[in-house]
């Protein structure tokens, strides 16, 4: 070793005995590392791990506002119930999301099915009282109808007192022989129009002083009045009462002497009029959190004729919770169409029920109306 130390010179020598110093430390701790047990583990490859994903829930976990709501909804005794505690509550865009996807399930559903049922019954039982009430109007327009017609009446024997007191002051008064009378001439009518049962009475001369006859030609039909007072001047005369199946027309009222000989008049017609009442219902909810509103049409496929008319038109409305119904088409009184648009709109959790109602007139004894599908 010094030999070589000497050949290399000072500055080359330390370098060489620090290498050497550095392989002598190596050899002797490897030395002792192996005798105390001790093993050097040169690390192996890695090998991949197959990557374990936990399963993320299908349903994020849900808010109090949306929980506070199931408890809400599960307690409810009526739909209403449910709209107001929705109402109350602000949610977000992704709560809506859950809180729809949420009602659709058990026992929320089932819940909700049962409060509709119920509310449905709830709604039938308020139209009945509505149907009960507009038949108790319908009873009173009908007593007023007839009061009108007694007061009616009392005009005609009126008429007729005033006609047997001319004939009273003309009763001294010699008539003319039959063969010499003139032809009859109508002068006036107490009325201008005619009904069945109605009494008028016909003013003129020549009627002479044996009765005739008076006849009512209207359409293509005759009928006979009946004569309740025949004099020179003035003849009582009620329409029969029996007449139907006849609309409104422009006729004729004809006297015939018991000289056979005639004179008329024209006279308006005017048919009984009946009434009959048509109705039609619709509706419509939302079960959920989103409201709805649409136009319906009622009563599209009927058109009157034969002089049939609406009388009254009118709109039953049952709501429950925020919705309505209004008229878009209303039909008015003397159109010849029941038909109507009607607007109905809910808000969430409502329902709304409509019921349009026409009452129609028209001559009795005559087909009201045609039906399309």
């Amino acid at each position: 070793m010094n030999s070589i130390l000497k050949r290399t010179g000072p500055a080359k020598g330390h370098f060489l005995s620090g290498v050497l110093a550095v392989a002598v430390v190596c050899l002797l701790t490897g030395a002792a590392f192996s005798q105390q047990g001790v093993r050097i583990v040169t690390p192996s490859p890695q090998v991949s791990q197959p990557v374990v994903q936990e399963k993320m829930p299908e349903i994020l976990t849900l808010g109090p506002k949306i929980e506070n709501f199931k408890k809400r909804v599960m307690a409810a005794d009526t739909l209403e119930d449910v709209r107001k505690s929705f109402i109350k509550q602000t949610f977000t865009g992704l709560e809506l999301e859950q809180l729809d996807n949420l009602m659709q399930q058990q026992p929320y559903k089932g819940k909700l099915d049962g409060l509709k049922a119920d509310a449905e019954k709830s709604h039938e039982s308020v139209l009945q009282k509505q149907t009960d009430q507009d038949a108790v109007e319908r009873i009173q327009q009908q007593t007023l109808r007839q009061q009108q017609h007694v007061t009616a009446m009392n005009m005609e024997m009126e008429v007729r007192l005033r006609a047997y007191e001319r004939q009273l002051d003309a009763a001294g008064s010699e008539l003319a022989p039959v063969g010499r009378l003139k032809p009859p001439q109508i002068d006036s009518l107490s009325s201008g129009d005619i009904t069945p049962s109605q009494v008028i009475e016909i003013e003129g001369k020549n009627f002479g002083a044996l009765e005739g006859k008076v006849s009512f030609l209207i359409s293509d039909r005759t009928f006979k009045g009946r004569v309740d007072f025949w004099g020179d001047g003035s003849i009582i005369v009620a329409f029969p009462s029996n007449v139907s199946g006849l609309p409104e027309v422009i006729g004729k009222v004809e006297v015939t002497t018991a000289a056979k000989m005639k004179s008329s008049k024209s006279i308006q017609f005017m048919p009984t009029l009946v009434q009959r009442h048509l109705s039609q219902r619709r509706s419509l909810a939302s079960y959920g959190i989103l409201g709805d509103g649409i136009n319906r049409e009622f009563l599209n496929s009927y058109q009157l004729i034969n002089g049939w008319h609406v009388g009254e038109a009118w709109l039953a409305v049952e709501t429950g919770g925020h919705a309505g119904a209004y008229y878009k088409i209303q039909p008015s009184i003397g159109d010849d169409t029941p038909r109507a648009r009607v607007r109905l709109w809910v808000d969430a959790y409502s329902s709304v029920r409509a019921v349009h109602n026409v009452t129609i007139e028209g001559p009795k004894g005559l087909t009201p109306f045609t039906k399309t599908d």
